[in-house]
């Protein structure tokens, strides 16, 4: 039982390694396209100088103030307001945008919490990473020994559980199998 339930808990580690993974790529791709999307507003609001620097050329240069001339002011003000619409809505992309990233980051950081609990679970607390396992107790050699030792039907029941105390007692951090003894001044 112990043996099904570590391997269940490293599914859903596995699982939540997963999601953190796809998360992170989306994360990622998300702040390409903000960065798209600001190298965009640039090039804009550089278009916008351009023309506000040509309608104010147009509009004090020296001479005949005829048809075409005005004629051209008005197309570049045209033009210069669709810019500023143009610029106005990317502004609300970028806006909606930034929300999303943030909303994304704080699901991606909700789930690293997750995982995090849940290798903190599976961990003696010994380790660097935080998982240290020398191997996983063998329910089979539990139930052999006991089997020769008692009866089969309790034998099952007393492996179980010997199984499951000496796999708490191999998480416990505290826990050493050896005893240490002071003999004439020294460790032994």
């Amino acid at each position: 039982m112990a043996t099904l339930e570590q391997q269940r808990a490293d599914e859903n580690v596995l699982k939540l390694v997963e999601k953190h993974k796809r998360e992170k790529q989306a994360a990622l791709n998300e702040i390409i396209k903000l960065e798209q999307k600001l190298d965009a507003k640039q090039k804009l609001e550089l278009e916008i100088k351009q023309m506000q620097g040509k309608l104010e050329v147009m509009k004090h240069m020296p001479g005949v103030e005829d048809s075409e001339s005005k004629r051209k002011i008005d197309e570049l003000s045209a033009e210069l307001q669709d810019k500023y619409d143009e610029m106005d809505a990317m502004e609300s992309l970028h806006h909606t945008l930034l929300m999303k990233e943030r909303i994304s980051n704080d699901e991606l950081q909700d789930a690293r919490k997750k995982l995090i609990d849940g290798l903190r679970d599976l961990t003696t607390g010994r380790g660097i990473i935080g998982i240290k396992r020398m191997g996983d107790l063998d329910l089979k050699s539990f139930a052999i020994a006991c089997k020769n030792k008692m009866s089969k039907e309790d034998a099952a029941v007393t492996a179980s559980l010997l199984c499951s105390k000496w796999e708490e007692e191999i998480k416990d951090p505290e826990w050493h199998p050896f005893k240490v003894i002071m003999d004439e001044g020294k460790e032994k």
